[in-house]
């Protein structure tokens, strides 16, 4: 598995659709998998759902909508 470098760009990710590893809900992080360049790549995660409470649980499809530094903001897909 790798991490984010510098090879894989934030804009390579944003959009980009992946699984919940480490289940987490809007008050803590987790972690989620995606593929990027072919690779699967693990990121630490967290909700961008504001107010709500939402639980992210284990193999649940996510959608990345920004990056903060190494943390991956989502929300569920639509």
């Amino acid at each position: 598995y790798a991490s984010v470098s510098s090879n894989v760009s934030q804009k390579e990710l944003t959009g980009r659709t992946g699984t919940v590893l480490l289940p987490f809900d809007s008050s803590q992080k987790g972690k989620i998998e995606i593929i990027a360049r072919g690779k699967k790549v693990q990121l630490p995660a967290r909700s961008v759902t504001g107010s709500q409470t939402i639980s992210y649980n284990k193999g649940d499809e996510i959608v990345i909508v920004n990056l903060d530094g190494q943390i991956a903001e989502v929300v569920k897909p639509d």
